[in-house]
């Protein structure tokens, strides 16, 4: 942790996963709450693994050649979009629309996250820094259960769907500002 640049990137990662973990937290309440029965409920949080299933190994393939830094702001805008559009989802249609949106995010982070984390590690750090990357994720999943349930009960469903647009917005900009960082440290380096 004392590499504050990685450091940075793990509470970006911790946010991101805090605001993607709310499938499992708050989405089923919501849907729930907007009429949807069991079965719609089990059916739209189900097109998340189907998506996942579908997209994730050629997705692989596609997001090296692609800037990471660039690519994990765009996961975490698109995690936060697709559970803030969520406020106007009223029908098992539109959650599914949502749901579409948020887990093309979910799909560009897993596999950039990784990868961003290997780019701060040396050769022989890369077990504690893949570690801590990681336990990020199971950081934000434990804050997703206590903040998303707290927002959700206290100040009700629109309010957390907007927390979770800006949460996603505040770290695709955070991701950004670190891969330039990165990037400009990167630069001096070589110039030595």
């Amino acid at each position: 942790m004392a590499d504050r640049r990685f450091a940075s990137c793990v509470v970006l990662f911790i946010l991101m996963a805090a605001v993607l973990q709310q499938m499992t937290v708050t989405l089923p309440i919501d849907m729930s709450g907007a009429g949807l029965s069991q079965t719609a409920c089990g059916a739209v949080l189900a097109l998340n693994g189907v998506l996942i299933c579908l997209f994730q190994v050629p997705a692989g393939g596609l997001l090296p050649r692609c800037p990471p830094f660039t690519m994990l702001a765009l996961a975490a805008a698109l995690i936060g979009i697709g559970f803030g559009l969520t406020a106007f989802a009223d029908s098992a249609v539109a959650f599914a629309v949502t749901v579409v949106i948020w887990t093309a995010g979910e799909v560009i982070s897993g596999p950039v996250s990784m990868e961003v984390t290997a780019r701060f590690a040396t050769a022989t750090s890369q077990g504690r820094y893949q570690g801590v990357g990681a336990f990020a994720w199971t950081v934000g999943g434990t804050i997703a259960s206590a903040v998303g349930g707290y927002a959700y009960d206290r100040f009700g469903s629109a309010m957390l769907w907007a927390g979770c647009l800006g949460t996603g917005l505040a770290t695709a900009c955070g991701f950004l500002w670190v891969g330039r960082d990165f990037r400009s440290r990167q630069a001096v380096a070589g110039q030595r």
